[in-house]
């Protein structure tokens, strides 16, 4: 089973400052869930108007994988290097 990320790191560095956050992504979960709770009668109806085009299928399952995608985010890292500036983004 995969498990979102439940942390990102973010972490710019300058010549003159350094910034470093850590920002728990579990804290955003109650609310995606209940933004996605709100839209869930609208996506269905959608997806039931759109059937017989095709769409309503993608529609309809579209949730599920891009849940599938931010789980894989998990180890995810962005490392941009430059003489002057670095940037790190990473998913743990």
């Amino acid at each position: 089973m995969m498990f979102p990320p439940s942390i990102l790191r973010v972490r710019v560095l300058d010549k003159d400052s350094r910034v470093s956050l850590w920002i728990p992504l579990i804290l955003v979960w109650p609310l995606v869930l209940g933004l996605y709770l709100l839209l869930l009668p609208f996506i269905v109806v959608i997806a039931a108007v759109t059937w017989r085009n095709g769409w309503g299928r993608q529609i309809l399952f579209g949730g599920p994988a891009l849940f599938r995608l931010y789980c894989d985010l998990r180890g995810l890292k962005i490392d941009v290097t430059e003489p002057k500036e670095s940037v790190l983004i990473y998913f743990k």
